[in-house]
């Protein structure tokens, strides 16, 4: 085992918990790693010692994958609710206005 390996061993299970939580989140193993305040390295350490935690690493994606997937429908066929601050458009004065796109006012 090289030593970043055993020294992946050894953190705290939290880390994990966190790294798994926000892999949910991000599906990015860089941004995971930042709010589990881990190197990217620790990651795959842990991934290549531990078979469960590689299928949970797994299963995490895949959850992850299915949010933005269902996100996208959302924005895609309801379009996204905004704050609009341009004072000069009549339509949106300061309000909430639905756009199938970020608004761009």
């Amino acid at each position: 085992m090289r030593r970043n390996s055993r020294q992946a061993a050894e953190r705290p299970p939290r880390r994990k918990t966190v790294f798994l939580a926000a892999l949910v989140d991000t599906v990015n193993v860089t941004l995971t790693c930042r709010r589990a305040d881990i190197p990217r390295r620790t990651a795959y350490d842990w991934r290549e010692a531990d078979e469960g935690f590689a299928r949970k690493w797994d299963d995490a994606v895949d959850e992850g994958i299915d949010l933005l997937e269902a996100e996208l429908h959302k924005r895609a066929f309801e379009g996204e609710s905004v704050r609009c601050t341009t004072r000069g458009n009549k339509w949106a004065r300061g309000g909430f206005i639905r756009t199938p796109w970020p608004c761009s006012c």
